[in-house]
């Protein structure tokens, strides 16, 4: 005698035993967004400072090249003035030079008479001393 046993897989099961699931509403598209916020956030975070750090030795390239230029502009005037000196001096060092100099300073030869001429007075002075 033989007995037959129904084969049930395991998906199967009997209508009585079946239990009815509540359908929950699908959140996982509520965590992936949440994950994409946070994932967004470090990102931006990381990328300040990551700026911030190439940013700083840019600002500071800058501001040595702009002294470098003014340094440069104020060496160039500082050599030119410097020629201009040279060339004072070895004619002051010649004995017209050094003549012209002393004259210019107020020294006079022996013998010699310095006159003052009032050129410097300005002109509403010099109408008042006329009158």
């Amino acid at each position: 005698m033989t007995v037959e046993v129904p084969v049930r897989t395991r998906r199967e099961k009997p209508v009585a035993a079946r239990r009815v699931k509540k359908k929950r509403p699908n959140r996982r598209w509520i965590r992936n967004l949440m994950k994409l916020v946070l994932y967004v956030s470090v990102a931006a975070v990381v990328t300040r400072f990551a700026i911030a750090k190439v940013n700083r030795p840019l600002q500071l390239l800058k501001e040595q090249m702009h002294e470098s230029a003014v340094l440069t502009e104020q060496l160039q005037r500082l050599k030119a003035e410097n020629k201009v000196l040279r060339r004072r001096l070895i004619y002051i060092r010649d004995k017209r030079g050094a003549a012209q100099e002393a004259r210019r300073l107020g020294y006079v030869k022996p013998g010699e008479v310095l006159l003052v001429l009032p050129s410097d007075l300005p002109p509403n002075d010099a109408k008042t001393d006329r009158r």
